[in-house]
């Protein structure tokens, strides 16, 4: 039985695709998640990174930093990331202060030692 993945149909669909989203979008505009997973996906179904880049008209390092979101996703709101700025022990560390104010539409930090 034949595999039915066609990398040639494939990056031909893709172009296109990528092609119709620049004509109708600002130069530089972010690529939807959807053109984004179709082309990673193209990928790992073994078309090279190389010819991948040459036919969507974007860098392979734009590509490569794709493939690194897919595998180490950027956190979400169910999983935010957490500053500590307490010391390991507050019992031993001289007392300072923090003040956090939202005032005009800015988040102000005030922070005495």
């Amino acid at each position: 039985m034949k595999n039915s993945f066609d990398p040639h149909f494939c990056l031909k669909s893709l172009k296109a695709d990528f092609a119709s989203f620049c004509a109708k979008n600002r130069p530089h505009a972010r690529y939807p998640d959807q053109l984004r997973s179709a082309a990673i996906e193209a990928i790992a179904a073994g078309i090279k990174l190389s010819l991948m880049a040459r036919a969507l008209n974007v860098s392979p390092a734009l590509l490569q930093q794709w493939q690194r979101r897919v595998l180490l996703p950027v956190p979400t709101e169910e999983c935010p990331r957490i500053l500590n700025v307490l010391p390991s022990n507050p019992s031993t560390a001289v007392p300072t202060g923090l003040r956090v104010s939202y005032e005009a539409g800015r988040l102000l930090l005030e922070i005495s030692f």
